[in-house]
């Protein structure tokens, strides 16, 4: 079954807007030696681009070598003719990260600053000396707010961070 990308979209409206932006978006994902790029403008795909790498760049699914990966990922870019991004959505898959959606009672008392990382070290076997921990809301009732967290390994996670940078 083919669907166009602007199909996916059309049924997340506002909520797809809201996270993602109007104008436009960059995803990347580093899947074995391959770089993939998709970017949007809007609801239309304006570039998709899969480029192959040096297997060196990696270790162990992680990068050991961002200024090589941020060439190649650089280079992708102006292939497509595309310059900094503001927004980027990027993978690495075998991160070994863990998602959960999170339940807190509505109250003025709590701070979903201190109980999420509670929870997560709980449920979810966090620890802050070695992870990091995002979380973004996803709705709730009147009496609980619900988050979907996700934790990952520190180190890793920094340096996909640091070769974007290096990227552009």
């Amino acid at each position: 079954m083919n669907i166009s990308l602007s199909e996916f979209i059309r049924p997340w409206g506002s909520r797809f807007q809201a996270i993602f932006g109007p104008k436009s978006l960059l995803s990347l994902s580093i899947e074995g030696t391959t770089v993939r790029l998709l970017a949007c403008r809007g609801h239309n795909v304006v570039a998709w681009n899969n480029t192959f790498f040096n297997p060196k760049f990696l270790r162990g699914g992680f990068v050991v070598d961002p200024e090589g990966l941020a060439g190649v990922i650089s280079n992708a870019l102006k292939k497509e003719g595309l310059g900094r991004q503001k927004k980027v959505i990027a993978s690495l898959p075998g991160l070994h990260s863990l998602t959960r959606i999170v339940e807190l009672p509505l109250t003025r008392d709590l701070r979903p600053e201190l109980a999420i990382p509670q929870m997560a070290r709980r449920e979810m076997g966090f620890s802050p000396e070695s992870n990091s921990i995002f979380w973004r809301p996803v709705g709730g009732s009147k009496l609980r707010r619900r988050f979907l967290v996700f934790t990952a390994p520190t180190e890793p996670v920094a340096t996909l961070v640091e070769t974007l940078k290096l990227a552009g």
